[in-house]
Formats: C-alpha cells, structure tokens, sequence
C-alpha cells in the first residue's frame, strides 16, 4: 500500500511519498522516492506505488540505461517508455505505479511532471496522487490546490494530503518524503525530516478537525444547544436500555 503525490509547479516540480511497505503479514519502512541526476544539466526522480522489490528493480536499471550523456527530451521519454512496456511484459499481474519529475536545461522543458499508467506515460498539468491513499490525497488537493502554487506550497500541501491519509488508509504509514527541483537551483533538494515533522504538526489531525468543524458551526445553527454547540468523544463502551414492557393482564 502506498500514497504518493506530485505537483507540477510554477517554479518546478514536488514529489511527496509515506514509506510503510507491507504485505505477506510483514512490514518495513523503505524509499518510495529516487532521484537520478547527471551533473548539473538535468535529472529524473520517481515516486513509485505498488510491488516495492519491482519498484527497486526498475530504478536500479534504469540508473544505467539513463547514462549520463547530455539532455535530449525526445531520447530520454524513449528510454522511459521502453523502460516501462519491458517492465509491463515481464510482471503482467504486478501492482505498480510511478510518477515521474524531470527538469532540463531546455525551455520550455524547465520542469514536467509525468504519471505512468499501465503502459502510457502521460504528462500531468497540475497534481497527480497515486496508491492507496490517493482517494483521500486527491480529496484534500482538489479543495486546496490552485495552479498558482509554487514549490514551496505545493510540498507542504503534499505532507497535508499524505498524513490525512496515513491516519485513514491501511496500509499507508511511516514517515513522509518529500524531494523537490526548483528553476533556477542546480541539485534536487530532499526536505529534511525536522522540517517536514514540522509541517506535519502544523497540520495535526486534531487541527485539521477543528477547522472542519468551525465550518460545520458557522453554517448550520446550534442555539437548540445550551451554551453552544459540544462535540462528544465516542464512548469505550457501547451501551443501550430497553424499555420495560407492561405485563398485559
């Protein structure tokens, strides 16, 4: 099970992924974010959803068919492409899923943002969420996102999406990465965890539940209740009493 977004921004590309890998009755954290990069002229990085050894096994070898030669768009969607129907041919029945940040020294290439589905890598405009958690992470973007959002929004928008979904969706968990290119700078930038545990807090559960919330209250009327409106915990206990029926004579 996974969660993974990607942004396509208006000065680069986001990639944000948890990193809970289970199946079989087992659990692990592992990557679910790679980041290859020749030089200073260009570089590719993927978030991956699915087989996690299948994931691993392809980034491997694509780290040597990517070589290091200069930028060439139309070479390097080949390779990608050919990369991903090999993969499709040999695992028909796997699980997987990527999405796929590249930045070059070209314009208007800058940066693109890319989802694999099935065979097909097709460009994403704006936002893409993949896995498991995907449902609630595009819940959340679709309220939130706008196509004014740069780098640095668009990240925290993305541990927002992704914790909303670690606390729902079995199967998603572990700590957030979050990896990050921005025109103008020469390296992918990998968000350190104090800053993304930060983000995370900022964006508590508990939080996120009051606004909603404060939003319930503003547009429904609560004076049928004394002293305000009061939101109940769920008792440990399910309780319930029946009423004692007459005994007919």
């Amino acid at each position: 099970m996974t969660v993974a977004i990607g942004f396509k921004c208006t000065n680069g590309v986001a990639l944000c992924a948890d990193s809970l890998e289970s199946g079989l009755g087992n659990k692990r954290i592992v990557p679910k974010l790679w980041c290859y990069q020749v030089a200073e002229e260009w570089g590719l990085a993927i978030a991956s959803a699915g087989d996690g050894d299948l994931a691993d096994s392809f980034n491997d070898n694509l780290e040597s068919i990517l070589g290091n030669s200069d930028f060439d768009e139309d070479r390097l969607m080949l390779k990608l492409r050919t990369s991903i129907s090999q993969v499709r041919y040999s695992y028909p029945n796997d699980q997987f899923g990527m999405l796929i940040g590249v930045f070059g020294p070209t314009f208007p290439l800058s940066t693109k943002l890319y989802r694999v589905f099935g065979e097909h890598l097709g460009p994403v405009s704006r936002y893409q969420a993949i896995g498991a958690g995907a449902p609630i992470a595009d819940l959340i973007c679709s309220q939130i996102h706008t196509p004014l959002l740069d780098v640095a929004e668009s990240t925290r928008l993305g541990i927002l999406a992704i914790a909303r979904a670690k606390e729902q969706i079995e199967g998603c968990g572990g700590p957030t990465s979050v990896l990050s290119f921005t025109t103008g700078s020469k390296d992918w930038k990998i968000m350190s965890r104090v800053e993304i545990e930060k983000a995370e807090e900022e964006f508590s559960e508990d939080s996120f539940r009051e606004h909603l919330q404060a939003y319930w209250v503003s547009k429904n009327p609560v004076s049928s209740f004394p002293g305000g409106y009061r939101w109940f915990r769920e008792r440990s206990v399910r309780w319930k009493k029946s009423a004692k029926l007459n005994a007919i004579p």
